[in-house]
């Protein structure tokens, strides 16, 4: 699942089509884009027409042209990291670095101690450094993993219908049966927001708390923000601010 909505620093980004809604410290501003807007992590967008931006403060500064769409985006040691749709992992540079390629979908992408961690459609991750050197594939089930993150204790995955907590080793910890599963989003060095009927918070042990459904959410410094049904940006209950119409339809559509 892409991000519609990101964390920076102290901001709150919202992909509203050809918009970025940026949210700081109570102050709302809208950024006009030439392009719908698709994917976002952190400060970093791509739009429809595979153009890669970072936004500096109110401006939106082109880095560079991609060639193939993107499924996941990544910021480590600042440094941004890409996975396209068909395997590839991209550090961008002015040669946009190829990493690391691989003959399957890239359904999720984690940096973590100097290691990759990339997902795929057969229950598989596989485990490289940062040169692209394979260390090993780990197995961890039949159905595909489409999300991943990682908290104090290992690799958390999610299948659309199973939470699974791995151990450093890369052993199943705990798993947790769950419907419709979108996403896993890491909450704190213990503890995961999960995306499905209802947004759930869960650790190792268990349910923790559950929050009304999200499309999409962020956590900023143990903040969540989230958007509800209605179109409505929320934190801490209250509504930072409604969402245009059509843009249910226009989240379903990059689905």
């Amino acid at each position: 699942m892409f991000n519609y909505i990101s964390s920076f620093k102290d901001s709150i980004i919202v992909i509203n089509k050809n918009k970025l809604i940026c949210v700081n410290n109570g102050t709302i501003k809208e950024l006009n884009h030439s392009n719908n807007i698709v994917i976002i992590e952190e400060n970093y967008f791509i739009d429809s027409e595979k153009n890669l931006y970072k936004v500096d403060k109110d401006v939106m500064r082109f880095i560079t042209k991609l060639e193939k769409g993107v499924s996941k985006l990544c910021f480590y040691k600042n440094n941004l990291f890409l996975a396209d749709r068909f395997g590839d992992v991209y550090k961008i540079s002015e040669k946009n670095e190829l990493i690391l390629g691989n003959l399957t979908y890239n359904t999720s992408l984690v940096i973590h101690n100097d290691l990759i961690y990339t997902s795929d459609k057969y229950g598989r991750i596989r485990i490289s450094d940062l040169k692209g050197t394979i260390l090993s594939y780990e197995f961890i089930s039949k159905n595909p993993i489409i999300s991943m993150c990682m908290i104090s204790k290992g690799l958390v995955v999610c299948t659309t219908t199973k939470l699974i907590f791995l151990d450093i080793f890369y052993k199943i910890n705990s798993e947790f049966d769950i419907s419709n599963i979108r996403k896993v989003i890491k909450f704190d060095d213990e503890s995961v927001l999960v995306l499905a009927d209802k947004t759930m918070l869960f650790n190792s042990q268990g349910l923790i708390s559950t929050f009304e459904f999200a499309f999409d959410a962020c956590v900023n410094k143990n903040d969540i923000f989230f958007i509800n049904k209605e179109k409505d940006l929320i934190y801490d209950k209250k509504i930072l601010l409604k969402l245009q119409d059509d843009f249910l339809n226009y989240l379903d559509n990059l689905k």
